[in-house]
């Protein structure tokens, strides 16, 4: 990341940091985790989108397109 693009994101850094220290300061494990939990989260919220009333979202009872994580 260029040293602008840190500045504007403080909070970014801090969380990249805490991620990398979570995983013994191992960054290869922290991407590994981060790919898992963020496949978790995709699979939740289709599961989600899944159980919503197609009257309350407005939307006609089809299939969203897939994100890629199947």
């Amino acid at each position: 990341m260029e040293p602008e693009s840190q500045e504007q994101f403080p909070q970014l850094e801090t969380a990249v940091d805490q991620a990398i220290a979570a995983c013994d300061g191992d960054p290869r494990a922290a991407v590994l985790c981060l790919i898992i939990a963020n496949n978790d989260l995709t699979r939740e919220l289709e599961y989600a989108w899944q159980q919503v009333s197609p009257g309350f979202s407005r939307q006609t009872r089809t299939r969203r397109k897939s994100t890629g994580s199947d």
